[in-house]
């Protein structure tokens, strides 16, 4: 299970971000970048960058995620850039690209990169991502999220939501008890409390394809555990 921990790193600038990615191999060899925390970044950064990775990190896996404002992101609302900058980590041969389920579902996007990545012979899976900022949805309304992905060429369904209680976890194991049987799928449980950290936890142990988690006080997303704290809790359990 060790193996499928992801570390999501970030960094105000190109050289920032590469120590921090040197952190984090020491953790694990799958990595997730958050382009859109790069201060004051544009189209030509973000490319730079991702030729940066492929240069010195030959042997990491990357996620590659631009998160937009619209999706609970920082960078602009630019679709077009966004595009672009997907198209290129796909012909970059990236192990991952996340792609918000909101931006998935405007026409001929995911027609598009699936011929792009077909064309080029990638191998880039595409993360389809729904996230909820407020609440953990219904189990059926779950389902029929998933259901949406599915549809949409996707290769891994990523559910983040808030959880505020035992209830809300119960939701999304549920979901993801219900759809490793026939996909892959992560869950993510947001929110400052012990049961948005327990899922991190969980999603390991009940067949998700992995979880995510931090360096030391460079936290992406609320309820992330540290790498080191992931290591030392599935070290006891395993």
């Amino acid at each position: 299970m060790k193996d499928k921990m992801c570390v999501s790193v970030y960094g105000k600038n190109p050289s920032e971000l590469y120590n921090n990615i040197q952190q984090a191999t020491k953790y694990t060899r799958l990595i997730e970048i958050r382009l859109d925390c790069l201060y004051d970044a544009n189209i030509s950064l973000h490319i730079d960058v991702l030729g940066m990775l492929i240069k010195n990190f030959l042997d990491v896996d990357f996620i590659i995620t631009c998160r937009m404002q619209q999706c609970g992101g920082n960078c602009e609302n630019n679709y077009q850039n966004w595009t672009e900058v997907m198209k290129k980590a796909i012909e970059l041969d990236f192990a991952y690209i996340d792609i918000d389920l909101e931006l998935a579902k405007i026409d001929d996007l995911m027609h598009g990169l699936t011929n792009l990545r077909r064309n080029c012979g990638s191998k880039t899976q595409f993360i389809i991502s729904y996230h909820n900022f407020t609440l953990t949805p219904e189990c059926d309304e779950l389902q029929i999220l998933g259901d949406e992905m599915n549809n949409l060429d996707c290769d891994i369904q990523k559910f983040a939501t808030t959880v505020d209680s035992i209830i809300d976890l119960q939701k999304l194991v549920t979901h993801l008890i219900h759809s490793t049987s026939q996909n892959k799928c992560v869950m993510v449980g947001m929110g400052d409390n012990e049961f948005a950290k327990k899922s991190r936890i969980l999603s390991l142990l009940l067949g998700g394809e992995f979880s995510f988690f931090s360096l030391q006080g460079m936290t992406t997303a609320s309820g992330q555990l540290t790498a080191q704290q992931g290591l030392e809790i599935l070290e006891k359990l395993t």
